[in-house]
């Protein structure tokens, strides 16, 4: 989005080049303005799927404002910095990203996707920043340096997170139009004591759907252990009902996708239970359906996909 970024980025972490990226600081036309008026024109709502870092992974597509703040980056307990990975604990790291949101909204987004999923590697293990450290003191005087899975830590993390939001929400709020604010969920289905965003995200989705901050939960995809369980269905079927009673006045959003990354997606039920892929897919939906979600969610990536659940969702969602 900004102009004045000189840092290369057609690198991925397998050190291949990639042809073909476009790299939107080097333009003549505002690319993503270009796309989003298109979008508008055509008629749907106008999204931004926004990693929670500002890259998909923790060395590579850095960001020009970061690399120009070293002393907000993210450092872990041993002490090594994380380099263009920013802490929230720092008022100043709030603010330029709401200086980015004020970009997306100008450029008219009505829809601002916070995904969980893809955070440029951040966890509460990089935390260990002025900000927390003098919040644990604060708490727990005396006591040395927790390892990053102890639920105190991953308490104050989430508090700085939290804050953020809530400031993000306020920050839509202000733009005087309604823009949406979704939230991304890693593994749902497990345990609040095991819950894998509270733990190495730092974020507990229940909390910021409970009080209104975010208007939708987009599960990324459930636990793997719910595909170890005899009944697949049955299992998948607690988890998304046991979503929905904790979303508190948000709307969620079930995966229907061949995205198969965390083993959870589409090819991993077919591998499961012998289906077809259009099968598990029309499997998906009705759980989706039936369990009082309001929709589902599909991965870009989800192009032999499409065909298969496009008449189903219809017939599943639509009354």
């Amino acid at each position: 989005m900004r102009t004045e970024c000189p840092v290369e980025k057609l690198r991925i972490p397998e050190s291949r080049r990639v042809f073909g990226w476009m790299r939107l600081d080097r333009p003549e036309v505002d690319v993503f303005r270009l796309a989003m008026t298109e979008i508008g024109r055509r008629g749907p709502a106008k999204g931004v799927h926004w990693p929670f870092e500002e890259a998909h992974w923790a060395h590579f597509t850095y960001g020009q404002w970061n690399l120009e703040h070293p002393q907000y980056w993210c450092v872990t307990k041993a002490g090594m910095p994380i380099g263009a990975r920013a802490s929230l604990s720092h008022p100043e790291v709030v603010a330029h990203k709401l200086r980015l949101v004020d970009e997306l909204l100008e450029r008219g987004a009505d829809i601002v996707y916070v995904d969980m999923f893809r955070n440029g590697g951040w966890t509460p293990a990089w935390e260990y920043v002025g900000p927390m450290k003098d919040a644990w003191a604060r708490t727990y005087p005396g006591e040395p340096l927790p390892d990053y899975t102890d639920p105190r830590w991953s308490a104050l993390a989430m508090a700085f997170q939290h804050a953020y939001f809530r400031a993000l929400r306020r920050h839509l709020d202000a733009s005087g139009r309604k823009v949406r604010l979704l939230l991304g969920i890693n593994q749902a289905g497990r345990p609040v004591d095991r819950d894998y965003d509270r733990i190495h995200r730092g974020v507990d989705w229940r909390a910021l759907a409970a009080d209104g901050t975010v208007d939708g939960l987009i599960v990324m995809c459930v636990a793997r252990e719910t595909l170890d369980a005899p009944d697949v269905w049955r299992e998948t079927e607690r988890v998304y009902r046991g979503v929905v009673a904790e979303k508190g006045r948000a709307k969620v959003y079930f995966p229907v996708s061949m995205y198969d990354y965390a083993k959870t997606g589409i090819p991993s039920y077919r591998r499961r239970t012998g289906l077809s892929s259009a099968a598990a897919a029309q499997r998906l939906l009705e759980l989706a359906a039936r369990c009082g979600g309001d929709g589902i969610s599909m991965e870009c990536v989800d192009y032999d996909n499409y065909d298969a659940v496009t008449r189903a969702v219809i017939r599943a969602f639509r009354p």
